[in-house]
């Protein structure tokens, strides 16, 4: 197994546009690409990239992070269409951070987990949890891929450290996966360590 260090190319914490955001999360995806390739030298069968590595540390106001944010499926959803993001395009034409990291993973045949945003809609009228100030929820966000590209895993962060650009998600989601080399991981971010959920029950869970 690999763990990447990285110094990201910064995102602003002012408003910009999509365009704008993808391009310079693009960049750090670009320097991932060499991350990716020593590690696969080096023998690892899966890599670890940092939280916040594809657009740095402070994304500012929800509003100005939106432009950073993806609206990701599911790895079910995906799966019960026997989709991988690199290979559809099409399917996958706003998710151009995801689909990348897809590509990454296949061609390079190690499994890669990632740190981006994931925007989700809901309505404030059918969900109490919904921001009063919108229609959708921003998550700090984990995302697995195993080495042909296909998602298998998708993780929003619990317990948020003074991030302002995101929600915290309303219940504990336990998050486990099994790769195709057949070893099964448990996905947290960071703060998430110091709590008994969801980190210490992964820890000591079987499952």
């Amino acid at each position: 197994a690999a763990v990447a260090e990285h110094i990201a190319v910064l995102a602003t914490p002012f408003e910009t546009d999509v365009p704008t955001a993808r391009k310079l999360m693009l960049q750090n995806v670009d320097l991932y690409e060499s991350y990716i390739a020593e590690a696969k030298r080096s023998g690892a069968q899966i890599i670890v990239l940092p939280e916040d590595g594809t657009y740095g540390l402070d994304l500012g106001t929800k509003r100005a992070a939106l432009a950073y944010m993806e609206k990701m499926p599911t790895p079910e959803q995906i799966s019960s269409q026997h989709l991988i993001p690199c290979l559809e395009t099409d399917a996958f034409e706003n998710q151009v951070i995801l689909r990348r990291l897809s590509c990454l993973a296949r061609s390079s045949s190690i499994a890669i987990v990632a740190n981006m945003g994931d925007v989700q809609p809901c309505h404030p009228l059918l969900d109490s949890d919904c921001p009063i100030t919108g229609d959708h929820f921003q998550y700090n966000t984990d995302v697995v891929f195993d080495t042909d590209g296909r998602l298998l895993a998708k993780y929003h962060k619990q317990h948020l450290f003074f991030e302002n650009s995101f929600d915290e998600p309303e219940s504990v989601n336990y998050v486990v996966f099994e790769t195709s080399f057949g070893v099964k991981f448990g996905v947290f971010t960071c703060f998430d360590i110091l709590f008994e959920k969801p980190a210490q029950i992964l820890g000591t869970s079987t499952a």
